[in-house]
């Protein structure tokens, strides 16, 4: 039926199994690829490779941009942060103050000058032992439940000693005393903990 339809003649022969075949028969078959064809048997996974370029390219210029962002906006707040120390510190020699050598100087002075104004005043500064405490209060209440032993007030600054405290609610409490606007310095002892605050100097 083949050789009429087609109008060539079909003859059968047992089918040809590759797994069957000899090295001979394998060495005299046609080659089906040209040379800029053939695959290169040394690098398996370079037409891989090749398919993914233009891909792995973009990938590597978004790092490189997202890199570079991130420097750029690193210097930026340098510049920032060293502008507004310089402004700092100017602004506390032109107020008369002859200990602002540095930022920190600088902003503890015009602190000392606040508090001692206030005073005055008649008024109360935020440094004092009543305002700080009460900054205070909220963030050390779950410390304090039975494990405060003594509390003291020098220097402008309130120190706590407690028992155990548990890592997760001290972490907690001393968040919430920045959130505050109080600094805390937070060291071991071998009873427990101890904890000194301070207003912080951004908040005078």
């Amino acid at each position: 039926r083949w050789s009429t339809d087609a109008g060539t003649r079909f003859a059968a022969a047992p089918p040809w199994r590759w797994t069957d075949a000899s090295s001979a028969v394998f060495a005299g078959a046609p080659d089906f690829f040209d040379d800029g064809a053939r695959p290169d048997a040394t690098s398996p996974h370079a037409g891989g490779v090749a398919r993914f370029r233009t891909a792995i390219t973009l990938a590597l210029l978004a790092v490189l941009i997202h890199v570079g962002a991130l420097v750029a906006q690193w210097a930026w707040l340098n510049v920032t942060s060293w502008q507004l120390a310089r402004a700092t510190v100017e602004q506390a020699k032109s107020s008369g103050i002859a200990d602002a050598a540095t930022p920190a100087a600088a902003v503890s002075a015009v602190a000392r000058r606040n508090a001692s104004l206030r005073h005055q005043a008649g008024r109360y500064a935020v440094g004092d032992a009543v305002p700080l405490l009460g900054r205070a209060a909220a963030p050390l209440e779950p410390l304090a439940a039975g494990r405060l032993k003594s509390a003291t007030y020098d220097s402008d600054a309130w120190t706590f000693d407690f028992g155990n405290v548990e890592p997760a609610a001290l972490s907690a409490a001393t968040r919430a005393l920045r959130e505050a606007g109080v600094d805390a310095v937070v060291a071991p002892t071998p009873a427990g903990v101890r904890v000194r605050i301070a207003a912080d100097a951004a908040a005078h």
